[in-house]
């Protein structure tokens, strides 16, 4: 019996539109893999841009096969990339985390701005900077 309550990635979107975008350690499956895929498609339905925040620190290495999806679903996304994705900060804290995002990359650039870090709290800072927001006009110190 599958458990569908498995999620890789929780979205907060109470901060919106700086989007927050939350890893955890679980098995990748391609059945969780596309609901992560759905979660992130999911933002377009407001049509409202987002600067997207990825804390990858709790993701465990996924497979070749896990990192060739992400790049096939870049290329086939690319259109809506481009429509609602303002940017997005990473959030890495290991080496083979920061070797696995390049093979993304590498297989498919994404469309959008990027940049990492190694803290969440420089990430945020960022992307309220290339929203145009300051600290006081959002809950960044809830995130």
């Amino acid at each position: 019996m599958k458990n569908n309550s498995k999620k890789i990635a929780e979205i907060s979107e109470e901060n919106r539109p700086l989007v927050l975008l939350e890893f955890k350690s679980v098995k990748l499956t391609e059945e969780i893999f596309n609901q992560y895929v759905k979660s992130i498609e999911s933002l377009w339905e407001t049509d409202e841009s987002y600067y997207l925040i990825m804390d990858i620190r709790e993701l465990r290495i996924p497979k070749f096969k896990y990192l060739r999806m992400q790049a096939a679903w870049i290329k086939l996304r690319e259109k809506e990339l481009l429509t609602y994705c303002r940017g997005v900060s990473l959030v890495i804290n290991r080496p083979l985390l920061w070797l696995t995002f390049r093979i993304v990359i590498f297989l498919q650039e994404p469309p959008f701005p990027y940049k990492v870090f190694r803290s969440l709290r420089k990430a945020i800072e960022y992307g309220e900077n290339q929203l145009g927001l300051d600290s006081v006009q959002n809950a960044s110190g809830k995130l």
